[in-house]
């Protein structure tokens, strides 16, 4: 139980109405509208299968930064220690949007996927990664 390991910390419980993925994603939205600065949550559903070897996750980037020309806040994504795609505060959007890689350059390898967040100490930005999914066969 996360209040018992944290019981300091403020904990906000947001459900959805529906187990649509857009009612899903509404849902953790509304998490990050009501000043969740990480969101855990855990749902399932059938995979897509189209490439046999890929990674395929939702990102929500939100960010109190102004800029629209300095990367203030970094999300990278690697397999391996190899960068697959690099995010910002730049790439800030309303609502998920579904990013995939091929891992097809990593056949026949044990895979660790990281994603790393790097922050700034002045505006926050969220990176909230979410149904992350590997297909491989």
């Amino acid at each position: 139980m996360v209040s018992a390991t944290c019981p300091l910390c403020r904990i906000i419980l947001v459900e959805a109405n529906s187990p649509t993925m857009q009612d899903l994603g509404t849902a953790v939205n509304s998490a990050v509208s009501l000043g969740a600065k990480y969101v855990s949550n855990s749902y399932g559903g059938p995979e897509d299968g189209s490439d046999p070897t890929s990674d395929a996750s939702f990102l929500h980037i939100d960010t109190a930064e102004t800029t629209t020309t300095t990367q203030f806040d970094k999300l990278t994504v690697t397999a391996n220690g190899t960068a697959l795609a690099t995010f910002s505060n730049l790439n800030h959007a309303t609502g998920y949007q579904q990013h995939s890689y091929s891992l097809n350059g990593f056949a026949g390898q044990t895979v660790t996927l990281k994603f790393t967040g790097t922050e700034d100490s002045s505006l926050q930005t969220s990176f909230v990664v979410d149904d992350t999914a590997v297909n491989a066969s």
